[in-house]
């Protein structure tokens, strides 16, 4: 049985490239690097690798648990959400994608998670509790001009730009059901 299951795994093409716990893991835009969250040494922190696997490195080092990591357009930055457990307030993070640099970029109560880049770098959108419900957010790349996108009811999260920028798609649920919306970009 044991040799059947090898095989099927063989014939699939399914290939497994970590050997630590990891999630969230996306390609860089030319495809050589991963970005993924780990909880290896502690709290989700965040990391890359070759796209093989090979050449893990860890970005993050701290006692905040990462989540939502994404490269901009470009592949020179990483943005991400760090939250602290003891408060529960996330904030949005912009970084080089060697690590250095961090810069947060959100500082509402709440949270603020899940940042997409625009197609041309210059806009991050996001998910936001900051006025007790849920919203999607918008921003410059560099934190300014923080806007209301989309403003409940429901629960909205994981905002994603089309790929001409033009719109964002995102799901809401709301009771039992969950639908995917899209709206314009301004």
């Amino acid at each position: 049985m044991i040799l059947l299951a090898l095989v099927l795994l063989a014939q699939s093409g399914l290939r497994q490239i970590t050997r630590v716990s990891q999630d969230e893991p996306a390609y860089s835009p030319d495809g050589a690097r991963i970005v993924f969250i780990s909880d290896v040494d502690g709290p989700n922190n965040v990391f890359t690798m070759d796209a093989d696997g090979r050449h893990v490195v860890r970005l993050t080092q701290h006692a905040l648990s990462d989540d939502g990591p994404i490269w901009s357009s470009d592949g020179s930055r990483i943005a991400y959400s760090a939250m602290d457990k003891a408060t529960g307030v996330s904030e949005i993070y912009l970084m080089t994608a060697d690590g250095t640099g961090a810069v947060n970029l959100t500082r509402g109560a709440g949270y603020d998670r899940y940042p997409c880049f625009s197609p041309d770098g210059r806009r991050i959108v996001f998910e936001s509790n900051r006025a007790e419900h849920s919203q999607i957010l918008i921003m410059e790349a560099d934190g300014s001009g923080v806007r209301v996108l989309v403003d409940g009811p429901g629960q909205l999260s994981a905002p994603r730009f089309s790929p001409d920028g033009k719109l964002v798609i995102f799901p809401r649920e709301q009771g039992a059901e969950t639908r995917v919306f899209t709206v314009p970009v301004p």
